[in-house]
């Protein structure tokens, strides 16, 4: 069901936001009454009977507990003249509309930008200012896992952190196909409606977890940078290999989002630049691409020692932070001592 609303979500708030200004109550409270109706009917039917539900499904349950959409308030005609932001906007970071409008800006953004920057410009400049307005349309790929809010306040932060712990935890234990938003919201002691005040879908959640990691990680790598130019290379390799099995062993989500799309080079550079800054500051000597690219080297053997001990039972997995051990000691010494 958690699907089913993810997606008409977005269509309901799109059309509501671009027909509430004006004399829409009897068509809105037609279209709430519908689309609930509609709901209990896919409930009802999945639980192979007949009717709607009333008695077994309240309306604040379908609204609180499902997230089914809810705002069907008017806007009055005067708030709609108030003056627009300067030219130009961003599509509203909420679920792909346009702050304006509210259209889906995966196809369409505001009418309003396109009449004003039309314009504004010269008979020469339109042709590739409509061609530049039709390439930016479909800029919006990242969108799907942005957060839909940023909190501000200590509450919200708390809340979202919150989110995340009970995330990492229900992935972790039931792995990320099978994890669902409202088994993370369970978790949380929230309703899977306030999740999705934060979190469009559970992709967004991933994201948030693996950034919140690689963050952790680089000031991990930082701290032995640090500390680099006072060991020896076996001491230096000793600590790149424990830290990879701290970040196996204190963060297991990672090992179910190990395979989970969208990948971030960014991610990965910014890793492979502090795995590098590392053998810098052992041996300065070193010159910047040759750090890159045994750094290189030494992320990409981290990938496979976490996908061999994802895919190993509990007994082989000591067995191979073994081999890992001996892989990349009789790597890194000989590059750290030439």
């Amino acid at each position: 069901m958690e699907y089913v609303i993810e997606k008409i979500n977005p269509i309901l708030r799109g059309w509501m936001n671009y027909f509430r200004v004006g004399q829409s109550r009897v068509c809105f409270r037609m279209v709430k009454q519908w689309v609930a109706r509609k709901v209990r009917q896919h409930l009802m039917r999945a639980r192979g009977r007949k009717g709607y539900g009333w008695k077994r499904w309240s309306s604040a349950w379908l609204y609180e507990q499902l997230g089914l959409f809810d705002d069907y308030r008017l806007v009055p005609w005067s708030a709609r003249k108030s003056p627009l932001p300067d030219w130009p906007h961003k599509p509203c970071h909420e679920a792909n509309r346009c702050a304006q409008c509210g259209k889906s800006a995966r196809w369409v953004r505001c009418a309003t930008d396109y009449l004003r920057g039309m314009a504004n410009l010269t008979d020469v400049r339109r042709a590739s200012y409509r061609a530049s307005y039709r390439t930016n349309v479909t800029m919006v790929s990242h969108s799907s896992i942005a957060p839909r809010r940023i909190p501000q306040q200590k509450r919200g932060k708390r809340r979202v952190d919150g989110f995340l712990r009970a995330a990492a935890s229900v992935i972790a234990e039931m792995g990320y196909e099978r994890a669902t938003m409202s088994a993370i919201a369970q978790r949380s002691h929230s309703s899977v409606g306030s999740l999705y005040q934060f979190f469009p879908n559970k992709l967004a959640l991933a994201e948030a977890l693996r950034n919140q990691y690689v963050k952790n990680v680089e000031q991990s790598w930082i701290t032995i940078g640090r500390q680099a130019t006072d060991m020896s290379a076996e001491d230096l390799t000793r600590r790149v290999v424990e830290l990879q099995i701290e970040i196996i062993k204190n963060h297991p989500v990672l090992l179910a989002l190990l395979d989970v799309p969208p990948a971030s080079q960014a991610r990965r550079e910014l890793i492979r630049a502090r795995i590098a800054e590392v053998l810098i500051s052992h041996k300065p000597r070193m010159s910047r691409a040759t750090a890159l690219r045994i750094a290189s080297v030494v992320q990409q053997v981290s990938r496979g020692l976490l996908s061999l001990y994802a895919q190993a039972g509990a007994g082989e997995r000591i067995a191979i932070i073994d081999e890992f051990k001996s892989v990349l000691t009789g790597y890194l010494v000989p590059k750290l001592k030439s």
